[in-house]
């Protein structure tokens, strides 16, 4: 029992031990000592929690967490009211406590929902998103989850730094970008080789079997993170970082076909830091976009190339459903072994309609022009893609499909026939499915399915691509 003496005048507060002290007039020589149980003490707290009588409420908290340190109504008590104090570090101590305490989802929402607040208040916004994460974890409603989506955007908003990270698994049937074909018909120096070991000028060029399509597991992990420098109601300035890394597993059939092939040897990777600003004009309904960014990539654990590029985005808002988006880059591009540049630049422009029922239909056009030292490295590819996303949920999963075709030409290759030009045709088909139903800190399973087909005037540039993949998608 907790002994807690009333005396009866005006609201005062004074503790010794366990005992809780509520004393009225700081002049009183009397008092009534009343016996309450746990449970009663803590309605005692809460009570004079909402009353404003705050600091009462912290001494009854400590008492009963002196009596039971993982007393979550007690631990739940005290963060409330360190958050009415401002007492944030404590605040986020007794929630986290909270937290560790809680059996029941209510108890680790309750908890992981104060200690976000905390964070919030401190400016730690960061970590504010990460326990409104796992708040998410606990939601038992929809509109709990809704509210928990809410309260993170608000606080990404507020957050300078953004960070998403995603990691993959995908087997696929052509994890080296192998040729479909077992062979290809000579053209140029093809010929002279052939007539040079003997065989008629026209035999058919095997390809090397570590050249071929080779099945296996794709495992990617790509990181981007934004950091806003400055922001005022007409522009904004950040500092970009992006990763992007792919490693392969080969499959048995393919160590098979090509046993000297090493999966390591296939291994890419980028890294890119840029600096992104954002210009809202006068009489403009969206900001212009304007970025610069430096990279290097690498392929097969080697340095491959160091790249510089500047790029433009504007968004049109063309009616409540419709909009326009124009995206162009020019980019430099050295290749660190060979020491050949490539210039290469591009536009997008794509289109966006959005249906009554939350639908969105997408298409886009793209077209770039690469110049280059390298003579196989010159081309023009015009590519037309469009995808569609439902809004409805069935089952659980929400859908999306999408379809690319695309034409690159080169004006001149050493595979071609006395240097001429080569051109290939890739069309390519992609869904995805993403399971609403099932979240862990927000993220929800998506598995992404593609098949691609490349169609080359030259053989050895065939590609069949098939790959099934699973990724992990922010439901925020």
């Amino acid at each position: 029992m907790f002994i807690v003496k009333l005396f009866k005048t005006r609201n005062f507060l004074a503790s010794a031990g366990i005992a809780a002290a509520f004393t009225f007039s700081p002049n009183v020589a009397t008092a009534e000592q009343v016996e309450l149980s746990p449970r009663q003490a803590l309605q005692l707290g809460i009570t004079q929690l909402r009353r404003g009588e705050t600091e009462a409420a912290i001494t009854i908290a400590d008492a009963l967490l002196q009596r039971n340190a993982t007393a979550l109504q007690a631990l739940l008590l005290r963060t409330d009211a360190a958050l009415v104090v401002g007492d944030y570090p404590a605040a986020i101590e007794f929630g986290g406590r909270a937290y560790s305490a809680a059996v029941t989802d209510g108890g680790q929402l309750q908890a992981a929902r104060l200690v976000a607040l905390a964070h919030n208040n401190l400016g730690q916004f960061t970590r504010a998103q990460f326990w409104l994460r796992r708040a998410s974890n606990h939601t038992q409603s929809d509109q709990m989850t809704r509210q928990i989506a809410q309260d993170y955007r608000a606080v990404q908003r507020k957050n300078p730094w953004s960070t998403s990270l995603r990691i993959g698994a995908s087997p696929s049937n052509n994890v080296n970008n192998g040729s479909s074909a077992d062979s290809f018909a000579p053209y140029g120096i093809f010929k002279l080789l052939n007539v040079l070991i003997g065989n008629d000028e026209d035999t058919p060029v095997p390809i090397e079997n570590d050249a071929k399509a080779l099945s296996g597991y794709e495992l990617s992990i790509a990181a981007t993170s934004r950091y806003r420098l400055h922001s005022s109601p007409t522009s904004a300035t950040f500092f970009t970082g992006a990763l992007d890394f792919q490693s392969y597993v080969l499959s048995d059939e393919a160590k098979k076909i090509a046993p000297e092939a090493n999966a390591r040897d296939y291994e890419t990777g980028s890294l890119h830091l840029g600096i992104v600003h954002r210009q809202l004009f006068s009489g403009a309904q969206q900001p212009l976009e304007f970025r610069y960014k430096i990279g290097r990539s690498w392929h097969g654990q080697t340095p491959l190339s160091s790249s510089r590029e500047l790029g433009f985005s504007q968004r049109y808002s063309l009616t409540q459903s419709d909009a326009l988006t124009l995206n162009g880059y020019l980019r430099d591009e050295t290749f660190i072994e060979s020491e050949r540049e490539t210039r290469t630049r591009g536009l997008t422009v794509s289109w966006r309609h959005a249906f009554a029922n939350s639908d969105v239909f997408s298409m886009a056009l793209h077209s770039k022009v690469s110049d280059s030292t390298r003579l196989d490295s010159n081309s023009k590819t015009n590519e037309l893609s469009a995808s569609y996303d439902f809004s409805e949920t069935y089952a659980g999963m929400k859908f999306s499909v999408g379809m690319n075709v695309s034409q690159t030409h080169h004006p001149s290759s050493i595979y071609a026939e006395a240097l001429g030009s080569r051109d290939a045709t890739k069309f390519g088909l992609n869904g995805s499915v993403r399971f609403t139903e099932i979240q862990y800190y927000g993220f929800e399973p998506v598995i992404n399915i593609s098949a691609s087909r490349t169609n080359s005037t030259v053989d050895l540039f065939d590609r069949e691509n098939v790959s099934i993949g699973f990724d992990l998608k922010s439901s925020f």
